[in-house]
Parts: structure tokens; C-alpha cells; sequence
């Protein structure tokens, strides 16, 4: 069960990468893949969050148990996290929402907001994994 915590960091550094590459094929004019690659970025976002509230579920919070001269970084970096991770959803629906209506002016001035929102919470939810797998323990 403790393993579901590294693959859930896995797909949510994996959903970055994909938003990454959705944004250059969009910007290289490949209309044809840019929605799949976004697709591939919700699915792996998705799939974070389902491991993430099972293992939150069955193995419980973990807590940083470092030395006392990171805990303010560390909660400062998950403080930022948790906003950027809250507001990302409903940046994304809304983009999609656009996207999906053809209304690409709209979805272009969406997602001006969720990419760097989403590549944020991606980046910082991966390095709070690694922090808390050298200083993490069970609450």
C-alpha cells in the first residue's frame, strides 16, 4: 500500500510532462494531437487523485517529520500546493468547456491561467512526495 503514494507522484509528474507536450504540439500547429495529449494529462490527473484517497484511505496522512529548519519551507510549499491543486479543477473544466464548444478565444484565455496552475500543483506535489519519502512519518 505504501507504493500507491510513489505511483500516485508518478501520475501526477506524468499529467505535467503531458501538458507540457499538449502545449507544444498546439503552439507546432498539430491540431490533430494536442487533444489527446490533454486527454492523456486529465487521465493521468485523474488517476492521481483516485490513488492518492486510497492510500489516504487505507494507510493514512503523512506528516513531515524532517528537521525543524525545513518545516516552514515545507509547509509553505504545501500551502501553495494545496491552493494551486484546489484551483486547478475548475481552471481546467472551464477550459475544457470552451475547448470542447469551438470557443477557442475563450479556451485560450483559460488555460493562460491553468497551464502555469497546473504544471505548478504537478511540480510541487511531486517534490512534497519526495520530501515526505526521506522525512515523512505516519500521522
Amino acid at each position: 500500500m505504501a507504493s500507491l503514494g510513489a505511483w500516485a507522484a508518478a501520475a501526477i509528474l506524468a499529467s505535467g510532462v503531458m501538458v507540457v507536450v499538449g502545449v507544444g504540439l498546439i503552439r507546432r500547429g498539430r491540431r490533430d494531437l494536442h487533444p489527446k495529449a490533454m486527454l492523456a494529462a486529465i487521465l493521468l490527473a485523474a488517476a492521481f487523485l483516485v490513488l492518492y484517497l486510497i492510500k489516504w484511505t487505507f494507510v493514512g496522512a503523512t506528516h513531515y517529520g524532517g528537521p525543524a529548519w525545513g518545516r516552514a519551507p515545507y509547509l509553505a510549499l504545501l500551502l501553495t500546493h494545496t491552493v494551486a491543486a484546489t484551483l486547478n479543477l475548475p481552471l481546467v473544466l472551464v477550459a475544457v468547456y470552451w475547448a470542447v464548444r469551438g470557443e477557442l478565444a475563450r479556451h485560450r484565455a483559460w488555460v493562460r491561467w491553468a497551464v502555469p496552475v497546473w504544471l505548478y500543483a504537478a511540480l510541487s506535489g511531486w517534490l512534497i512526495y519526495l520530501v515526505l519519502a526521506r522525512y515523512g512519518v505516519p500521522a
